[in-house]
């Protein structure tokens, strides 16, 4: 069969729509994407909706809380809560008190990183730290792993964010983003030090803990258990508090709620 000049053309515009196309999925295709090595972070930040639907100040605390809240559907009240348990609301300055460690010595030989848990878990968490510093935001790299100050645990930032919160870091060397990974500020970069992204980041992480929990469980408890599993393993006190008066989650989301305006059914749920 013959084909004519302006059936080859036509051929030939569709097979430039087409390629045009897949270019623009490319560059906009969310999904994690992979990297061959552990020292580069993944090329693509994880946007799971658009940040900041109702364009709030996000340099302005409250605010954010509210922006985070909305983006996510999270209790912002939790998201307060979690702030104030991990640097007591700070923006910055976080990493320089006592309970922060520079990064390479707690897998050095006896590092606190070493006694606490295995040898293979530290390098992973290692590794990952690396990983996410080596992110380029203005030409350079947004930290320094070899300078940045963390919880024993390789924790980062204003919310303590652990690397494999929002990086998975494979035997290979291998990493890709998690679902918890949020450039909320827009900057190209997931950088747990960022308070948007990290109070993104910890909103992702309860929000997909909510969702896992059991069906037969209540909104309330369920968030109870969303929220004590952003901490981990030794949830003691960490929602409800402590009898020493250590304040919890709960009577962070308490104070939150008495804020004018800040919790639309009042206080009640923080309460129970």
């Amino acid at each position: 069969m013959k084909v004519n000049a302006s059936e080859w053309a036509m051929i030939i515009l569709v097979v430039l729509v087409l390629w045009q196309v897949r270019a623009w999925h490319e560059r906009t295709d969310p999904r994690p994407v992979a990297q061959t090595t552990a020292s580069a972070a993944p090329r693509t930040a994880v946007h799971s909706t658009t940040p900041n639907p109702n364009r709030r100040d996000l340099g302005d605390s409250a605010e954010l809380i509210r922006a985070v809240s909305e983006t996510y559907d999270v209790p912002s009240g939790i998201i307060y809560g979690i702030w104030m348990k991990e640097s007591n609301g700070l923006r910055s300055g976080f990493g320089t008190g006592a309970g922060w460690y520079p990064a390479p010595e707690l897998v050095a030989r006896g590092g606190r990183c070493l006694r606490e848990y295995n040898a293979e878990r530290c390098e992973r968490w290692w590794r990952g730290l690396q990983a996410v510093c080596s992110q380029v935001r203005n030409g350079r790299p947004i930290c320094d792993a070899n300078e940045v100050r963390t919880s024993y645990a390789y924790a980062m930032g204003p919310m303590q964010v652990l690397p494999s919160v929002i990086l998975d870091v494979r035997a290979d060397g291998t990493t890709s983003w998690t679902a918890n990974a949020a450039d909320f500020d827009r900057d190209g970069t997931v950088d747990p030090h960022s308070l948007p992204d990290a109070m993104a980041i910890a909103a992702l992480d309860v929000r997909h803990r909510f969702e896992r929990a059991p069906a037969t469980a209540n909104g309330y408890d369920a968030w109870i258990t969303a929220a004590n599993g952003y901490y981990g393993s030794q949830t003691a006190g960490y929602y409800e508090g402590t009898t020493a008066g250590r304040r919890g989650i709960q009577d962070y989301w308490r104070q939150w709620c008495e804020m004018p305006g800040n919790c639309r059914n009042g206080s009640a749920i923080a309460s129970r």
